[in-house]
């Protein structure tokens, strides 16, 4: 049937209806992307006015700040400063009432310049504002937190409060001037180590403790609230992020948040003080330490790292790692001592002791509040610069550019040291010696800075891998910390915590050593991986608590942290109240696999319980402990290891032609050594391991050959040992063998595309394995250009029913 005319107009008059309402909705939305100042348009998009208007906003406010802060006025720096009192809507407010009807409510200010009288019946009274006095502060949160109201009370004593045992109101507890007077005691000189409780009150806050409690997991470790990992992203993300930028992390708490300062004066003799600060640290560092040997250490100029051992033990009885900064001061020379706190206690009593033993007439020892920020990344070195510029503007109300003062020729060696100083004279930032902050006294205007850059990396020219680890450390007082960090996130650098740190180590070429996972030689190593309280422990339980806590973020995938933390985090708290764990062990079994390694589950989650004494077999005592081999004293090992096999590199010769060359990291297969070579090499092997006197245990990297995962607690089998399991006719011969040594950390890596991980062999096993077996060995070019020989392994897990993998196993240093 046609359509009649009718029917056709009607179709036509819809069309252009159609396309009017199109093309009114088109110019609709292109309004709304217009530009213009004042958004004159028929309807305004409260969104897009908003976004719009926000830019100027900022740009008006910051102008007006700069104004302020360059004029000297500190008005505008109050403004929005809450002193509390603050009226909501009904339904959102809270209940103010209080069961003690004559008590009259009273807000908590945000100032604590506030002083406070008590009347006739004992309540405080506000009066006017005056100077910060901390130490009335400091007594009245002591008194709040052991329930004493009448601690500041004026009235005689023979009158006592009616409901003195009765609490005061959370309000009153919680006020922010008497939480951080209380937290940040540690600021102090004279309370930087008490005797050491873990009540929670007496936690000490970093000075950026209120920034990371908003996007940060934290836990109490230590005595210190520690940020972990951020609350939206994971240690993967922080590696990509230093490969452009930068981050940063305030690592106050892993100093102990103080120096222990070692002072030799003189007595008018021609003694040199020098040569008494070298004869105390050669009794705890060992003569052969690099602090001892390198001259610019000793002048001040870098700082030194090594390893602090008990009094006249080494090399047994390490105690851990510890950094080394020498300054002069007069006649006299000092040296600042930073540690791990777990270990801070110990450190001081052996300074202690060699102090009583020389007589102490002209040494002291001294502790010094010290904050520690560190700055990784590829654009560490500007981002440093800029800041400090803005800093001295800020804090000095200048202008000057420090930039001059700071080079990349000057400051790019490893350990370099360049301090600073705000002179109030001229209002600037001016560079002073070496070690400047250390050498003076308590000066919150001095900051030292300090060169990172370990495996030789140079920003912008080395490997990607050193990007996370490598940037600058910045030393200074805690009331400088929380100025400068901001200013650094300000500028672009992004916070990290304990996990995105630890992560970054464990990318390095080649990886660099966490305590105490990699210290298994220690008391406290030894607490990390059995789970178990040492013996100076019995009286500080939560110690052995707080490392369940790191375990867990040191072995968390590299996203975002799930539930299993939350869940640990949750256990820890309510453990640390009291005095047992119970372990729950998975697996009972008395083969060599399960002495070593052995599945237990605590605090909710399970972890690999690991007795590093199962790797030496001639020393099976539990009163012996094990000791990983170091330094210098790894080059017989590492002789051994690149004597097994032989193979030809192929950038060896480039003016001979050839066909298209491998990658420069590929990784070929060793050809054997001739007869001559292997009985030479089965020679030194049994030469070696004749020599070998004490339990000793190797530090290794593991990579993953092929498809495979790499997890703490695997097992490291030799190939020939697993090739003649695999051809007997029992699975008990798989389950009876020894096992070469144990992995103690393993992720993927992004910049080598596969899993990576650390781990630790049996010195005597890995020399015999060297001994045996003649197919696998592999080779390589190192990162130095040097040919680098590893050694094929068989991975698994400790149950048997779980499939093998291969990997190449290297040792370091």
């Amino acid at each position: 049937m046609a359509p009649t005319k009718r029917s056709r107009a009607s179709t036509g008059t819809d069309a252009a209806k159609k396309q009017a309402e199109y093309k009114r909705r088109r110019k609709k939305d292109q309004d709304y992307s217009k530009h213009a100042f004042l958004d004159a348009s028929a309807t305004v998009h409260a969104g897009l006015f908003a976004a719009r208007r926000l830019p100027e906003i900022k740009s008006l406010w910051r102008g007006l700040v700069d104004d302020a802060i360059e004029s000297g006025s500190s008005g505008v720096r109050k403004v929005g400063h809450s002193g509390g009192g603050k009226i909501s809507c009904r339904h959102l407010r809270r209940r103010t009432g209080s069961h003690r009807p004559r008590r009259r409510h009273r807000f908590p200010r945000g100032d604590y310049g506030r002083k406070t009288s008590t009347d006739d019946d004992g309540l405080e009274i506000d009066s006017e504002p005056n100077s910060v006095d901390v130490e009335v502060l400091v007594s009245r949160s002591n008194a709040i937190a052991s329930g004493n109201e009448n601690a500041d009370s004026k009235q005689p004593s023979t009158k006592k409060r009616q409901n003195e045992s009765k609490p005061r109101c959370r309000r009153a507890r919680r006020k922010p001037a008497l939480l951080k007077a209380v937290h940040s005691r540690w600021w102090s000189p004279s309370e930087l180590h008490p005797n050491p409780t873990y009540v929670a009150e007496n936690h000490k806050w970093l000075p950026t403790h209120h920034w990371h409690t908003k996007r940060f997991h934290i836990a109490s470790l230590f005595g210190w609230i520690v940020p972990l990992v951020h609350c939206n992203r994971g240690s993967r993300a922080s590696l990509r992020l230093a490969r452009d930028r930068c981050t940063i992390q305030d690592a106050t708490w892993e100093i102990s948040g103080c120096a222990l300062v070692l002072r030799v004066g003189t007595d008018g003799n021609s003694t040199n003080p020098v040569l008494h600060v070298e004869c105390f640290l050669r009794r705890i560092c060992g003569s052969d330490s690099s602090v001892l040997t390198d001259e610019k250490v000793l002048c001040g100029d870098k700082l030194g790292n090594g390893l602090v051992y008990e009094i006249d033990s080494f090399p047994l009885k390490l105690v851990g790692p510890a950094s080394f900064l020498f300054a002069r001061n007069g006649d006299s020379r000092s040296v600042s001592i930073m540690v791990h706190p777990s270990i801070c206690s110990k450190v001081q009593s052996l300074l202690e002791t060699l102090i009583s033993d020389s007589g102490g007439s002209n040494t002291s020892l001294s502790v010094k509040p010290v904050s520690l920020l560190r700055i990784r990344g590829s654009s560490s070195l500007s981002t440093l610069v800029d800041v400090l510029s803005m800093e001295s503007q800020m804090l000095m109300h200048s202008g000057e550019n420090i930039e001059a003062d700071i080079d990349s020729d000057t400051i790019s060696n490893h350990g370099l040291v360049v301090s600073f100083e705000t002179d109030q004279s001229s209002t600037q930032w001016k560079r002073l010696s070496c070690g400047g902050y250390f050498s003076s006294d308590l000066n919150p205007n001095n900051i030292t800075i300090q060169c990172q850059q370990p495996n030789g990396h140079v920003f912008g020219k080395s490997l990607p891998h050193n990007a996370a680890c490598s940037g600058f450390d910045i030393f200074c007082h805690p009331s400088m910390a929380s100025s400068l960090f901001q200013a650094f996130v300000m500028k672009g650098a992004c916070a990290i915590g304990l996990t995105e740190d630890a992560r970054a180590q464990n990318e390095a070429v080649p990886p660099l050593p966490v305590f105490p996972r990699d210290f298994p030689d220690t008391d406290i190593g030894r607490c990390y991986w059995e789970l178990s309280r040492t013996e100076r422990e019995q009286d500080e339980y939560k110690s052995f608590i707080d490392w369940i806590v790191v375990r867990t973020c040191l072995e968390a995938p590299s996203g975002r942290m799930s539930t299993s933390l939350k869940w640990v985090l949750k256990h820890h708290s309510e453990q640390q109240k009291k005095s047992t764990v119970v372990h729950q062990c998975e697996a009972e079994n008395n083969s060599p696999q399960e002495l070593l390694v052995r599945r237990v589950k605590t605090l909710g989650q399970s972890y690999s319980m690991i007795q590093w004494n199962g790797l030496i077999p001639s020393f099976q005592s539990d009163d012996i402990s094990v000791l990983c081999v170091r330094g210098s004293f790894c080059d017989p090992f590492l002789a051994i290891l690149r004597n097994y096999g032989k193979f030809k590199s192929c950038h060896s010769d480039t003016t001979k032609k050839h066909k298209h060359r491998r990658q420069y990291n590929a990784i070929v297969k060793a050809s054997r050594l001739s007869k001559s070579q292997a009985e030479a090499h089965f020679s030194l092997c049994n030469n070696l391991l004749d020599a070998l006197s004490l339990p000793a245990v190797l530090r290794c990297e593991i990579t993953c050959f092929g498809k495979g995962t790499l997890e703490p607690g695997d097992l490291l089998f030799p190939l020939e040992n697993i090739a003649a399991a695999n051809g007997g006719s029992e699975n008990k011969e798989r389950d009876s063998m020894a096992p070469l040594g144990v992995v103690a950390a393993g992720a993927f890596s992004p910049s080598r595309g596969t899993y990576y991980g650390v781990g630790f062999v049996g010195a005597s096993r890995f020399i015999e394995a060297l001994m045996h077996c003649t197919v696998d060995g592999m080779g390589m070019k190192g990162i130095d250009g040097c040919p680098k020989m590893m050694l094929k392994v068989h991975l698994r897990k400790v149950s048997p029913d779980c499939a093998g993998r291969q990997a190449l196993l290297s040792l370091l240093l």
